[in-house]
């Protein structure tokens, strides 16, 4: 079904609850997008409040003005959380991302479960929305009977390429598969998303790994990636371009390969020079890596938009090396910049970069064939500068209007007022009620939809 756009300033504003365990710019990836929803349903007039854990309160703090922070609900670990996190910590880290810090995540939710249903009853939200996990086998306890309940835009169900599923690889996948099977019953002991009023889907991938106990969910495509429009048309590529200078943005983790980024650097005997923003457990093998050959690579840790933005305006492209990338928003905020991508042919870079129109994918035959595809596709870069700039300047066109936060808040505000009736007197009489923080101990494109 086709939505065509529709302003919502004429509407009776609703009452959402946009719940999720981190809600943060610098972990990034997943952690952005319900701020990002937030911020964005709240701009279009919305009354809508967001509902994360405590450890996100120093930087929401700072990064939110003082209307905002009055609809921030943030949640403390309880001592079971603390003695789980403790216990935890000597476990492997994928374990400890699969298992541990998903059992911390189910306690918090069924604290916010509670929470949302005296709201419900007090007729102060209309519609609960959790776009995070993105991952379609994640469980989910939001389970709102009084409410209708929205998940997604749901990503993932990736595997590392069959050229790379060998040694630590394997045993993640496998790991990883394992974990998908004990969560396909588990869906019908935790029905929240059996039960939910729609799911949002990225693509026929994410839509085929559904649970089976959600197959019968109206489904809606929304592409996960989206960008702030009016943050990145700021940027400006008409100055001087570093013809030699690249860029990696995102975590420093084993499965995003930067590896193989600084590996083709250095492939290049120096005549190119590799920018790193962002931090991660990888950070301290990825810094004597670097070292060990000719070429200069900095390691800038976290930078701010603004910051960032900076550095948009003078690369030559952006690098994306990754092997399990689901989603694809980097890539989005570099084209938004103007700025050309040279990925990995694997996952949600497929969905967002055009091969050789806006940015340029390599095939991950192997670690080799990667390492040269990347170093061979800088290379033509630094050799056809105006033609990297073109590159941009394509990719910018695409993306700055069709990708952008406001209209994909526009779209999904669509589809929750179908699911509430609009002549309810408390909705339209709603006032914007002070939210008081509580503390508690113990495409592709952003308007085709798709209906089951």
């Amino acid at each position: 079904m086709m939505l065509g756009p529709k302003s919502s300033s004429d509407e009776p504003a609703m009452g959402i609850a946009v719940v999720c365990e981190n809600a943060s710019l610098k972990m990034g990836g997943e952690a952005a997008i319900p701020l990002r929803f937030f911020k964005a349903f709240r701009a279009l007039g919305q009354h809508t409040r967001l509902l994360t854990h405590s450890r996100n309160r120093d930087e929401l703090t700072a990064l939110l003005d003082r209307e905002e922070l009055r609809h921030v609900v943030f949640f403390e670990d309880t001592t079971m959380q603390k003695f789980i996190f403790k216990v935890g910590r000597t476990l492997p880290s994928r374990l400890q991302e699969i298992f541990i810090f998903g059992l911390i995540a189910a306690i918090t939710e069924t604290l916010q479960v509670r929470y949302l249903r005296n709201l419900a009853r007090m007729n102060e939200i209309d519609v609960v929305f959790q776009p995070v996990p993105i991952s379609p086998k994640a469980l989910s306890l939001i389970d709102v009977s009084n409410a209708p309940v929205f998940f997604g835009p749901l990503n993932g169900a990736m595997d590392y390429p069959p050229a790379f599923r060998n040694g630590s690889n394997r045993i993640s996948d496998s790991i990883v598969h394992l974990g998908r099977l004990l969560c396909e019953p588990l869906h019908y002991v935790f029905p929240a998303k059996r039960r939910s009023s729609g799911i949002f889907l990225a693509n026929p991938r994410t839509l085929r790994a559904l649970p089976r106990a959600a197959r019968l969910v109206s489904t809606y495509k929304s592409f996960d990636a989206t960008i702030d429009g009016p943050h990145w048309k700021e940027v400006r590529r008409d100055g001087d371009i570093e013809t030699d200078h690249f860029l990696y943005v995102g975590r420093l983790v084993d499965w995003k390969a930067v590896r193989y980024a600084i590996a083709a650097t250095h492939a290049l005997e120096g005549r190119a020079r590799l920018t790193i923003v962002g931090d991660g457990p990888e950070k301290d093998a990825l810094i004597s890596l670097a070292a060990s050959g000719p070429a200069r690579i900095d390691f800038r840790g976290y930078l701010s938009h603004d910051a960032l933005r900076g550095l948009y305006q003078s690369v030559c492209a952006q690098l994306l090396p990754s092997l399990r990338e689901a989603g694809g928003n980097v890539c989005m905020e570099a084209l938004a910049a103007g700025v050309p991508v040279i990925a990995t042919r694997w996952g949600g870079a497929v969905d967002v970069v055009n091969d050789g129109v806006d940015g340029i994918l390599v095939e991950p035959t192997g670690e080799k064939e990667l390492i040269n595809g990347f170093a061979a596709a800088m290379r033509r870069m630094m050799d056809d500068p105006q033609a990297a700039l073109a590159m941009g300047a394509r990719g910018r066109a695409r993306v700055l209007d069709a990708f952008d936060w406001t209209m994909k808040a526009r779209d999904f505000l669509e589809v929750f007022r179908r699911s509430i009736s609009t002549t309810v007197p408390h909705i339209a009489d709603r006032t914007c009620q002070d939210v008081h923080p509580i503390h508690v101990e113990q495409p592709h494109a952003n308007r085709a939809w798709l209906s089951n």
